[in-house]
C-alpha cells in the first residue's frame, strides 16, 4: 500500500524498509495444507521457507528459497 499510494519505487522500498519475512508460522507438516488454505481464504500470501529435519549433515546453508 505504501508503495502504491505513495508512488514509491521498488528500489526505494527495499532501501528504506525491512522487506524481509514479516511473519512466520511453525507447525507440523501435516498441518501445512490446512494453514495455507486458511491464509489464502483471507488473501494472505504464503511461502514455505524451511523445514526441520533430523539429519545432522543438513545445514541452513543447504536450504534454498525458490
Amino acid at each position: 500500500m505504501i508503495q502504491r499510494e505513495g508512488r514509491v519505487s521498488r528500489q526505494e522500498m527495499y532501501g528504506t524498509f525491512n522487506m524481509g519475512i514479516g511473519f512466520c508460522v511453525c507447525l507440523p507438516q501435516t498441518e501445512v495444507a490446512t494453514a495455507t488454505d486458511i491464509f489464502e481464504k483471507h488473501q494472505i500470501r504464503t511461502l514455505e521457507i524451511g523445514r526441520v529435519v533430523e539429519d545432522q549433515k543438513v545445514t541452513v546453508d543447504d536450504m534454498t528459497i525458490t
